[in-house]
């Protein structure tokens, strides 16, 4: 056996994940939600029964059909972007004067254009992004690995 030299080790191949695929009935459940359907009467169309229409966690939860129903769905990074942009929401005010004199027959109507903070939409865009990040109070916080430091979050309330 000293002249055999051992066998090297095969390098492995990554497994192909195979996109699971819609049976017909999720397939036509998927279009009637695509055309803005209920989820109760998309699946009805669809042939299921009355039953399974009437529990759509069930029938929304398929590895499959969730994949198939994110593909409807805007990119995350556009979601992002829309509410980072709430977070910086105006409102335009329009006013109106009226400048000359009525009696001369001189007078027209100047409007002014003011841009005001919306602090209602930004505070629920605000509420919004804390949510998605985990930063709601009363809500629980899962973080994975290590904590170097402590972090203390302080919600307080701000005008509405």
């Amino acid at each position: 056996m000293a002249g055999k030299a051992p066998r090297a080790a095969k390098a492995k191949k990554p497994r192909k994940t195979r996109k699971p695929s819609l049976s017909p009935r999720q397939a036509k459940l998927r279009e009637g939600l695509a055309e803005g359907k209920s989820t109760r009467r998309a699946a009805l169309d669809a042939g299921y029964s009355v039953h399974s229409a009437n529990k759509p966690q069930e029938l929304l939860s398929r590895p499959a059909l969730r994949e198939a129903l994110a593909e409807l769905l805007v990119p995350v990074e556009k979601i992002a972007e829309r509410i980072n942009e709430g977070l910086d929401a105006v409102v335009t005010e329009t006013y109106s004067h009226v400048i000359g004199s009525k009696i001369q027959g001189d007078d027209h109507i100047e409007l002014k254009h003011v841009d005001k903070i919306a602090w209602s939409e930004r505070r629920k865009y605000a509420v919004l992004a804390a949510r998605l990040k985990g930063l709601m109070p009363g809500e629980k916080l899962e973080i994975e690995g290590e904590i170097a430091q402590e972090v203390i979050v302080r919600f307080e309330h701000v005008g509405s």
